[in-house]
């Protein structure tokens, strides 16, 4: 399971990368489509466990967990 975070830990939205329709890969690229939109000006984390995905031989990526974070445009909403 592939979890979206805040900055602050707590989960915006998990993706089942089996089943979930909200995960695209296209060649290297891996694409997450929230169901709802991102807050302005926040901080997110994107964690991918170890094993979340086989190649087509069939090994296990990544081989370490995987943290990706960013931070959207715009200003943070009061």
């Amino acid at each position: 399971t592939i979890s979206l975070r805040r900055a602050d830990g707590a989960v915006v939205e998990s993706y089942d990368v089996a089943t979930s329709s909200n995960i695209t890969i296209t060649g290297t690229t891996l694409t997450l489509n929230p169901t709802l939109n991102l807050i302005p000006g926040t901080g997110y984390a994107v964690e991918i466990p170890v094993g979340a995905f086989k190649d087509l031989a069939g090994n296990s990526a990544p081989e370490n967990p995987q943290v990706i974070t960013f931070t959207t445009g715009g200003t943070s909403q009061v």
